[in-house]
């Protein structure tokens, strides 16, 4: 039986899951690619759903991939010593600079929401004021999500399809 949403159970807890797993970490590895050159960086990012933003130097190497070809693909995880800990969200989807004002002024709240020293940046550290400066908000908007669970047994998967936005 599907919800509002067209969804069903599965999907419903693979979503669930998902948010609640993105919602309680912090950093995330972007993968990128340019000229078949594959590209990885690690970001703090913040959550809307399954909207994910970061910030970033549009000149940093993932920056300018992402302008060339904005199909991306992340991972969420811990770092375990144990295989039977794992947990983690792998997604792919498309991602963009924002450029709208209104739409780089929401993505700053829901960032400051995370990550409350970006709130004040006239009081921060020098040099993050400084990156700040020059920085621009970027957007994730996931097709397709899974989250992995070795803690419900080896290779445990939960899978999310996603309308592109």
């Amino acid at each position: 039986m599907k919800d509002e949403r067209g969804e069903r159970k599965e999907e419903r807890d693979a979503r669930e899951h998902i948010l609640a797993y993105i919602a309680s970490h912090h950093v995330l590895t972007l993968a990128t690619e340019h000229n078949h050159v594959p590209w990885a960086a690690s970001l703090f990012y913040a959550n809307d759903g399954l909207t994910l933003y970061f910030v970033s130097d549009p000149e940093t190497r993932h920056a300018q991939n992402i302008a060339a070809n904005p199909h991306v693909a992340a991972t969420i995880h811990e770092d375990y010593d144990d295989w039977r800990s794992i947990q983690g969200v792998q997604l792919e989807g498309a991602c963009r600079e924002i450029t709208d004002p209104i739409e780089s002024a929401r993505a700053r709240v829901v960032y400051a929401s995370k990550f409350p020293f970006i709130a004040d940046l006239l009081r921060a550290p020098r040099e993050l004021g400084t990156a700040f400066a020059r920085a621009r908000w970027y957007k994730i908007e996931p097709t397709w999500a899974r989250f992995t669970d070795n803690t419900r047994g080896f290779g445990w998967k939960e899978v999310l399809s996603l309308r592109a936005s």
